[in-house]
């Protein structure tokens, strides 16, 4: 600190650079004004702005015209990143993603604090506020969608003193629209694709007129039609009307569920169906169920492919769209890690992350060449459409939106609802 000033200012900017070292202040924090560090101190304000210049010399803080005075931070070389994270309590889907971004924060030497919201949204923000005040460097973060729906939630977020990721969450609206503006990263898996690719699989294999069976009004269950949709405007595929049906159900209240599929397959009578796409495995194995009672082969009658493994294997192996979790989680960590040490002077990033097409048995070809399950990226040498391969993908968009699904397709209007069952 050579900046030239008195010893006064010489000693107020090495106590106000032992506070930010020590971590009194975060990297992000907004410091008192000036006047108000010049009270606390005993010091004159002419004395402060000179050894907040220092400071800002240094690197240490930035003097923003109407914002006041923000840490930017310390050298990270004798420093380790603590890393807050909250999740829901979820055992089917969090445990990977956690260990992904332990792996990647304990590369770097950094430090992890999770909590769990327990799915309470209530609570989120206190949580949030409580690794704030423990110190967390930075946050990774998977708030309820519903919180996300909210303007007032996301401004607190983007107001955090320290960067904030959101993982495995996507701040798109129920029409897949990206929210304009919000300077919060966030790393998904790019559900949308993963069905474009299941679609597009199918159509290589044969099948020309393909259902989907599956949950709505959540944000995974409908950027998984949206892409679903996409992929059949795409191939020109005709959609009967009986051959989607979404509705709202939940995963333990499986009688509900199974006489629901029961009635989907009795409606596939005469439409000519020769695959279904499946928004869930525990879906895709009633389904089979059902094809099987009314004397339906998989696949020889109708293909099948499910997302995600959950529940018990089925009697057919099943094709599945898989998540690559532990990726997403350690993206995530790596890009709030970076936004750490450039002191949340980075770009915001949306990462999405494909997931797997695992080809298995459900979902052979008509005419199979060779029936053996095939390992994801080899069903097809070459392009077909926007889906090119099938193994995990990362795929930044700095700000961009993504657009609307094309409008005049065969599908509009032809999804049947059963409402107002099961859990919201």
């Amino acid at each position: 600190m050579s900046t030239p000033g008195g010893p006064l200012t010489t000693r107020t900017a090495e106590l106000l650079g032992n506070q930010i070292s020590s971590g009194v202040w975060s990297r992000g924090v907004r410091l008192p004004s000036d006047a108000e560090l010049a009270r606390q101190l005993g010091i004159g304000v002419n004395t402060v702005r000179r050894a907040l210049s220092i400071l800002a010399a240094d690197g240490l803080v930035e003097r923003r015209v109407g914002a006041g005075t923000v840490v930017l931070g310390v050298d990270r070389s004798s420093h380790e990143p603590l890393v807050g994270v909250m999740v829901p309590k979820d055992q089917r889907y969090f445990p990977p993603l956690v260990a992904g971004l332990r792996a990647e924060v304990h590369r770097a030497h950094g430090r992890l604090q999770i909590r769990s919201s327990r799915r309470r949204r209530h609570e989120e923000l206190q949580i949030i506020d409580s690794l704030v005040a423990d110190g967390a460097d930075g946050l990774i973060l998977s708030p309820s969608p519903a919180s996300l729906a909210n303007p007032e939630f996301l401004a607190q977020l983007e107001d955090q003193p320290v960067p904030v990721v959101l993982a495995a969450r996507v701040l798109d609206n129920r029409n897949g629209v990206v929210v304009p503006h919000s300077a919060l990263s966030t790393v998904s898996t790019d559900i949308r694709r993963g069905a474009g690719v299941a679609v597009h699989h199918l159509a290589t294999s044969g099948r020309t007129r393909i259902g989907l069976l599956s949950s709505r009004n959540t944000v995974t269950s409908e950027a998984y039609y949206q892409g679903y949709l996409g992929a059949c405007h795409d191939l020109d595929l005709t959609v009967p009307t009986s051959a989607v049906l979404r509705w709202r159900f939940a995963d333990d209240r499986a009688a509900r569920r199974d006489h629901t599929v029961r009635r989907y397959v009795a409606g596939l009578s005469g439409a000519g169906v020769d695959a279904v796409l499946c928004f869930d495995s525990l879906l895709a194995a009633s389904l089979m169920r059902s094809l099987s009672a009314q004397g339906l082969l998989v696949p020889g009658d109708v293909a099948v492919v499910g997302f995600d493994e959950v529940g018990p294997v089925p009697s057919v192996p099943l094709t599945t769209v898989l998540p690559d979790r532990y990726e997403v989680g350690r993206l995530a960590a790596q890009t709030v890690l970076h936004q750490i040490e450039t002191g949340g002077r980075t770009p915001t990033v949306h990462t999405l992350v494909t997931p797997q097409l695992v080809v298995r048995a459900s979902s052979t070809p008509v005419e199979p060449e060779n029936s053996a399950a095939q390992p994801a990226g080899e069903w097809e040498n070459g392009r077909h459409g926007d889906f090119e391969g099938t193994t995990p993908q990362r795929h930044d968009r700095r700000d961009e939106g993504e657009g609307h699904r094309p409008s005049g397709h065969p599908a509009d209007g032809a999804v049947r609802d059963l409402r107002g069952r099961g859990r919201r």
